[in-house]
């Protein structure tokens, strides 16, 4: 019986999986990191108990009637870090999974072999979620141990872990198909992570906004039925669903009010959105397979075939083939250059020829996608506006704090991206020995791939300077706050950019930079923080506004909110700058817009500077591991 269950799964997973077993039990990299983050988890579940049941004060059976609560907040926040960023690692691990195939051209090759298709994208996808599957296998031990002081139903327990696996399994699905797409690595997480965003966040919530606007146009309040329809949205959505049974967790009854609720059948059509993407993924792959074996690589353009040039004879010569003519001798023709030949001569450049390559090349070569890719996000946005305006409150301060903090979040996660690609994507082409043995010197290669990043991601902070330019003229946001938040957009691409090129330097795959590059500002921006507040709240000293000092000097989207509030809404946008009060998260007197400015600025030339600090350790290490 087990030997026909092992053949099942063999024929399933193909042999690609089986190799990745084998290897990925040979290195060592593997459980250094398994080390390190089951370190991390250990140390931040000790954290957070001490914080919870820190009083000595109180007695014993305070302390003891404390452990259940803290064991709650413990697996809620590991819960949800492994929620999230197991999911953002799989759509970086699976960006190159065809693409790089193709560009390899060793696509075609499998073709050869009995591999079906199927067992190509089977393989493919769980060889690159292998590392991630056993980091939340690893993670059960600990959740467990938690679990036994109380207060934490093993039912969460295995219903979050299986709310993440299968998450994780759509994330990774759908960036195999973009994967498939698109030939950039970059583009591809771009594209998944903006397909997540709209399915997860904006249809839900416009949905919401159609019922209730349905319900209330009925004459009275949204009823049974709307309460039906919202939760069954919500089981095609993993946050939506762990964020109830979180709520289940931390206030047990809370469900019974919400309706009918089933993590299983959540489980079910993520697995079925999962199936139906695999053979999405298995039609295209086949077509481009095919195409590759007969000789379309799909990177290599098909050059055409020139005329012959005509022979010319001398005088009295007769014409090749008429008797008595002598042979001629075979002619020696120098082929015209294709481009020469189509364009009538060669273009000719002036100034650095990286840096117009890199200003030059677009994220997407094709017509449609550039299309498809415009329209439709323009369109959601319109659709947006329209439904928040007809409800009233596009002169709420709350609803442009909440399209700022998208726009700042979306912007950074695209700057973070691109900004780990271009040497890599050198590297892994095998250009970048070529590009070495140049003239060109590292400053000028880096600030070169420097200039196209900013060529590159600026699509992603348009629809923020768009929404501040709009409704400062319309009158509901104050005229300043583009002044701030062009400074706090400025040291935000500074940073990234420089960060992201030191990584792409330092590292082979784009995958691995672009991991580190986003590692760095979850680490800087999210992490940091919470810990500083465990910190705090454990061993208190008098430093409790250390977190806030922190969080408020670092984190944009900390500060977009900070400026925001006091310069959004129709009440704020028509006061005098001298009335502006800016309060930072620290102990103190508001600020004032002149200082406020100030401060953003030396917030901009510190981030600036450590981005200039990034850049220069990226130069230093070009030379380094060229092959």
């Amino acid at each position: 019986m087990l030997e026909h269950i092992a053949g099942a799964a063999g024929w399933l997973t193909g042999p690609i999986f089986s190799k990745e077993l084998r290897v990925s039990s040979r290195r060592r990299r593997n459980y250094v990191l398994r080390f390190i983050y089951l370190g991390l988890l250990t140390v931040f579940v000790v954290l957070v108990w001490l914080s919870q049941v820190k009083s000595s004060a109180e007695s014993s059976a305070f302390r003891i009637s404390r452990m259940s609560e803290a064991g709650r907040v413990v697996i809620m926040a590991v819960t949800w870090f492994q929620f999230c960023a197991l999911q953002l690692v799989a759509v970086v691990m699976l960006s190159a999974s065809i693409s790089g195939e193709v560009y390899d051209r060793t696509l075609g090759i499998l073709l050869t072999t009995p591999i079906r298709m199927f067992q190509v994208v089977m393989g493919k996808l769980l060889s690159k979620l292998l590392q991630l599957m056993i980091l939340l296998a690893i993670s059960m031990p600990l959740l467990a141990v938690v679990r036994v002081f109380g207060g934490v139903p093993w039912d969460f327990v295995l219903a979050s872990l299986c709310i993440t696996l299968f998450a994780c399994l759509v994330a990774g699905a759908v960036s195999m198909f973009f994967s498939i797409l698109f030939r950039r690595a970059f583009v591809t997480i771009i594209v998944t992570l903006g397909a997540g965003f709209v399915l997860y966040a904006v249809l839900p919530w416009m949905l919401m906004l159609v019922f209730m606007a349905l319900a209330f146009s009925g004459g009275g309040p949204p009823g049974s039925a709307y309460r039906d329809a919202v939760m069954g949205m919500m089981h095609g959505n993993p946050f939506a669903m762990l964020f109830l049974a979180t709520g289940e967790l931390m206030q047990p009854g809370s469900l019974g009010r919400m309706g009918f609720f089933s993590w299983p059948l959540h489980c079910g059509i993520m697995l079925a959105f999962t199936v139906l993407m695999l053979f999405l993924c298995v039609l295209l792959v086949r077509r481009v397979a095919l195409r590759q074996a007969a000789g379309d690589t799909g990177v290599v353009r098909v050059v055409p075939q020139l005329p012959p040039a005509p022979v010319a004879r001398a005088p009295g010569q007769a014409a090749p083939g008429v008797a008595g003519a002598p042979p001629l001798p075979v002619p020696v023709l120098v082929p015209t250059p294709v481009a020469e030949a189509q364009a009538g001569r060669i273009r000719r450049l002036t100034g650095s020829p990286l840096l117009w390559k890199e200003l030059r090349t677009p994220l997407t070569r094709s017509t449609v996608k550039k299309v498809v890719g415009i329209v439709i996000p323009l369109s959601i946005l319109s659709v947006m506006y329209l439904l928040v305006g007809a409800l009233g409150q596009l002169d709420e301060e709350s609803t442009h704090i909440g399209f700022v903090v998208v726009y700042l979040i979306g912007g950074a996660l695209i700057t973070a991206v691109v900004a780990a690609s271009p040497i890599t994507a050198e590297k892994e082409s095998r250009c970048w020995p070529l590009l070495l043995s140049t003239p060109l010197s590292e400053g000028h290669i880096v600030w070169a791939k420097a200039a196209g990043v900013l060529r590159k991601c600026w699509f992603g902070w348009a629809p923020l300077m768009a929404h501040l330019l709009v409704f400062a003229v319309v009158g509901y946001i104050h005229p300043i706050a583009l002044l701030h938040l062009l400074i706090l957009v400025v040291w935000v691409v500074a940073f990234l950019t420089g960060a992201g090129l030191y990584f792409g330097a330092r590292f082979r795959r784009t995958t691995t930079a672009v991991v580190m590059n986003l590692g760095l500002g979850i680490a800087l921006w999210v992490v940091l923080p919470v810990l500083l507040l465990i910190v705090v709240a454990t061993f208190e000293g008098g430093h409790e506004d250390i977190a806030g000092v922190y969080a408020g000097v670092t984190n944009p989207v900390v500060q977009g909110i900070v400026l925001l509030a006091e310069t959004a809404g129709a009440d704020n946008a028509g006061r005098p700058l001298a009335e502006l009060s800016y309060n930072w998260p620290w102990d103190g007197p508001g600020l004032t817009a002149g200082d406020t400015t100030a401060l953003m600025l030396l917030f901009a030339s510190v981030h600036s500077f450590i981005g200039f600090l990034f850049a220069l350790r990226a130069m230093a290490r070009l030379r380094r591991n060229i092959f």
